[in-house]
């Protein structure tokens, strides 16, 4: 599995390193902020299972998570195997301070450390304030498509 250097400085007062388990209640508090209801513990334990990397930046001012990405291997039959940005989420209030480039380009780095050469990212196409974020930082649009879901029993 390729690694991430432990710690990366990054934006201003901003260090970006792998999340610990520690970090489980300002990820579920981001998550949520984001959309996506989560608790401190359902938390906990999706970072555990997590494959690739959860990446964190830390206000080392204030020494509060601001930030998250999750990037891992994405293969298949269909196509070379590729990373995936499977999120990136900066809290509101921290926003336009570097920190979501920061944590891009962290999850850049660990793709290319683990010989993958292309990084896919999934945006919601309500997200136009991401779409510009990602635009702005090189990557384009090349697909739009919908998403089906199933609760199964």
């Amino acid at each position: 599995m390729p690694m991430v250097a432990a710690e990366a400085r990054t934006a201003r007062n901003v260090a970006v390193r792998r999340a610990r388990p520690g970090d489980a209640q300002a990820l579920a508090r981001l998550a949520t902020a984001l959309g996506y209801a989560s608790s401190a513990e359902a938390m906990r334990l999706r970072l555990q299972d997590a494959e690739g990397a959860v990446l964190v930046a830390i206000d080392e001012e204030q020494a509060v998570v601001r930030g998250f990405a999750h990037v891992q291997r994405d293969a298949g039959l269909l196509a070379t195997p590729y990373a995936r940005l499977r999120a990136l989420v900066v809290d509101e209030c921290a926003r336009n301070r570097g920190i979501g480039a920061s944590l891009l380009a962290a999850a850049e780095r660990w793709a290319l450390d683990a010989g993958l050469h292309e990084l896919h990212v999934d945006s919601n196409i309500v997200r136009e304030r991401a779409h510009r974020f990602y635009q702005r930082h090189g990557y384009s649009e090349y697909k739009r498509q919908s998403v089906f879901t199933r609760k199964l029993a």
